[in-house]
This record gives C-alpha cells, sequence and structure tokens, in this order.
C-alpha cells in the first residue's frame, strides 16, 4: 500500500507524504482529502529503479493540508521514535483493524520460514509506543503477539522493536 508520514519541520509542517506503487492510492487520497476542505494539487514525483534484476517504480506524493495535517500529527505522531496508532483504533470493527494490521505489516513488517518450516510473522519498529499498541492490536484480533527490545549497534545506541506473532496463532 504505502508508507506514510507527517513532515514536522517548520518549513512543511502542513505536508503529509506518502510513498506507496499505487497511482490509484494517490488519487483515492486526494478524493478523502477534498471531502475535507482540501482543494490544492498533490505534488508527486514518480521514481522508477531496479531490484535485484526487476524494473520498479514507486511514486512519493505531497499533499499540503494544514487541517488535516494537524489532526495526523496528533493522531498518529511525527518522526520513526514518536509514532502511535491512533487513539481511536480500539473502537473500530474486526475489518478495519484487520486491515491496520495489514497495511503495518505491508509497510514495516516481514513474512517467513524459519528453517523448520514454521511461519514467521515480524513487525520492526523504532517507537516502543507503536511496538506495544501493534502489539495490542494483534491480541485485539485473537493472535498472540510479544516484544522483543533490540540495543542498536551504532553511535546512537537506541532500541528497537519487533513485535513476533506466536505461530499457533498465526496457523488457526
Amino acid at each position: 500500500i504505502g508508507d506514510g508520514w507527517v513532515n514536522h519541520g517548520v518549513v512543511e509542517q502542513n505536508a503529509i507524504m506518502l510513498a506507496s506503487v499505487s497511482m490509484e492510492m494517490r488519487d483515492t487520497i486526494t478524493s478523502i482529502l477534498q471531502e475535507y476542505g482540501y482543494s490544492g494539487k498533490p505534488y508527486s514525483k514518480e521514481s522508477p529503479q531496479e531490484f535485484e534484476g526487476y524494473q520498479c517504480f514507486s511514486i512519493k506524493t505531497t499533499w499540503y493540508h494544514k487541517e488535516t495535517a494537524q489532526f495526523l500529527r496528533e493522531e498518529i505522531g511525527h518522526g520513526a521514535y514518536n509514532k502511535r496508532l491512533p487513539s481511536f483504533w480500539l473502537n473500530t470493527t474486526d475489518k478495519f483493524r484487520w486491515g491496520l494490521l495489514s497495511g503495518l505489516l505491508d509497510t514495516d513488517g516481514t513474512v517467513g520460514t524459519d528453517k523448520n518450516g514454521r511461519v514467521s510473522v515480524s513487525y520492526f519498529t523504532v517507537s516502543e509506543e507503536l511496538a506495544y499498541s501493534v502489539q495490542a492490536l494483534c491480541n485485539s484480533l485473537g493472535l498472540t503477539a510479544g516484544v522483543n527490545i533490540f540495543i542498536r549497534k551504532n553511535k546512537d545506541n537506541r532500541k528497537e522493536f519487533t513485535v513476533s506473532l506466536n505461530n499457533s496463532s498465526i496457523m488457526a
């Protein structure tokens, strides 16, 4: 789907950004923003690239809409270390929560198998609040998840968090 963020710089604090492979996603978000008073035209930059011998495409789109940017900044935070799920997620339908989990895994998750052929599903973040919220999201959907904490081995020694889904709950 895509990876989005709200800029928090002084110059572009009203910017809402999304990197995706879908022009349809850009158009859908533009339509939604128009329902909330957006009258501008999004700025999009297309980036063709090659990955492992395959031609790929991505598009980065920016919308400038002060009210929506402020709302998103308040609800989901800004910057990788401050990200969180929106406050209303607990009061949503199962369908919405499955979609939320799917989007999170699409952008910052992995699905694979271990050496014994067991399926593994993990989500990675540097935001502690987001990690524990994703764990709660999984639990709200009947999945069992745990959070592992790792210390980065670089100059800042910051924490990284991995939310791992229990194999038996994935296969249930």
